[in-house]
């Protein structure tokens, strides 16, 4: 019966569950989707009857804005760790780079040899 509804939400648009079926069943598989979004449904049905709230819809883009939050991080530690290795080479050349700022707030490098 759980999987019945978990197809029928998985044919709705613009919903929490159905981006999360259409997710899944491009990484794993359909049948393994539907046990996906049924296990969520029971997660959703146990929490709701816990705290006595409604269910409120994450939305379709949900798994959009998750995935650009998770591309904004990685790269930003990309470019903290390209800084940290240039960083270490110019030392190891004797070179001591230090970041500075001038009045209008504009970074500019500072090159001691």
């Amino acid at each position: 019966m759980l999987g019945e509804v978990a197809w029928i939400i998985s044919r709705m648009q613009d919903k929490y569950l159905s981006a999360q079926y259409q997710r899944m069943a491009r990484l794993r598989g359909k049948q393994k989707a539907i046990v996906a979004v049924s296990h969520s449904i029971l997660v959703i049905i146990s929490h709701v009857l816990r705290d006595k709230k409604p269910y409120t819809d994450l939305g379709a883009d949900y798994f959009d804005k998750l995935d650009t939050a998770a591309d904004c991080q990685l790269q930003q530690d990309q470019a903290h760790c390209a800084r940290a290795h240039n960083q270490e080479a110019i030392a190891r050349l004797g070179i001591e780079a230090v970041h500075a700022r001038n009045r209008t707030g504009d970074r500019f490098d500072q090159v001691t040899y």
